[in-house]
């Protein structure tokens, strides 16, 4: 689950830095060979990996959100400073 969420928002920031579609693809593609890794090795059975997954890919999803509010909250800020100088 944490491997999940750090790996996928890593990917999010990245791309967010350098517009690469790969960048993307690979943030999604590394969460799941790991996964795979986890069950071949027995530590873990699938249906820990699929719920592992499922609620790191809704945390990522709620940390990206977040990450826009903050992002535009600033962003207006900023431009409201410009303009009132």
């Amino acid at each position: 689950m944490v491997g999940t969420t750090f790996y996928l928002f890593a990917a999010f920031l990245l791309y967010q830095r350098f517009q690469k579609s790969w960048i993307l693809w690979l943030g999604v593609l590394l969460p799941f060979l790991l996964s795979l890794s986890r069950v071949y090795v027995g530590v873990h059975y699938p249906s820990d990996i699929l719920a592992g997954f499922s609620f790191g890919m809704a945390l990522c999803l709620g940390l990206i959100v977040v990450y826009k509010s903050l992002n535009n909250r600033g962003t207006k800020i900023q431009k409201n400073k410009n303009t009132a100088v």
